[in-house]
């Protein structure tokens, strides 16, 4: 059976998953909240590569993770069998063209990263990932990595803020799943008008409950018929 192995986001963790991995689900997880910085895409990439080694494997970037999904995909063909997004993109950057985190809200983000303690930045960030729901906060810090630091979450940020991958996804060859919140306000959905990826909106959805809301359904379909 192929491997699947899933990139996880910025500050949450593999609690996450959790619901999948109730229901049976094997699944490795790469927490980048634990990478020291500084790093760059290309070396997470390479160390990425020598990890997984020759078995090749089903490959799912959540969020931020996507760009390190990609971009693996892209460099190491031979080691991803299948592209799985969820809630993620290739730019995370808005401009005239392409829905993504507005220039002054990513602005606004970095600031309160440098100016608040790690607490408050990160439940500021769950609120945002959590909207329009209403969970108690102390459930939501439940799905927090314990790997959360400053230096990594703003080596992350400055990634975000300058890569654009969309060039690489166009080009890959293996089958291609693009997953989005329909009420995901984190990442804007851009429809991917490439012949090679299949997009599913699921309903209601945000930024983190999407892995609760319905994505256990579809699950055997996106891990299967490689």
């Amino acid at each position: 059976m192929t491997r699947v192995l899933v990139i996880g986001g910025l500050i949450v963790g593999k609690q996450l998953f959790t619901p999948l991995i109730k229901a049976g689900y094997c699944l490795e997880f790469i927490d980048i909240n634990q990478y020291i910085a500084p790093f760059t895409l290309e070396s997470l990439t390479k160390n990425l590569a020598t990890k997984i080694g020759l078995a090749p494997v089903i490959i799912i970037g959540y969020s931020t993770g996507g760009l390190l999904a990609i971009n693996l995909a892209y460099h190491y063909p031979d080691l991803v069998v299948k592209v799985i997004l969820i809630n993620s993109t290739p730019k995370f950057i808005g401009n005239e063209s392409w829905l993504g985190i507005t220039p002054i809200k990513f602005a606004s983000l970095v600031y309160k990263l440098e100016r608040y303690p790690l607490n408050s930045f990160i439940c500021h960030f769950l609120r945002l990932a959590n909207w329009p729901s209403y969970n108690d906060l102390e459930d939501l810090t439940a799905l927090v990595s314990k790997y959360c630091n400053k230096d990594t979450i703003k080596n992350w940020l400055q990634l975000i803020k300058s890569i654009d991958l969309r060039m690489e996804l166009s080009l890959l060859n293996q089958p291609l799943y693009n997953i989005v919140g329909e009420n995901d306000i984190l990442i804007p959905a851009n429809p991917l008008n490439y012949n090679h990826i299949k997009q599913i909106t699921i309903n209601e959805a945000n930024h983190i409950n999407i892995v609760t809301k319905n994505l256990i359904s579809i699950w055997s379909e996106l891990i299967t018929n490689v």
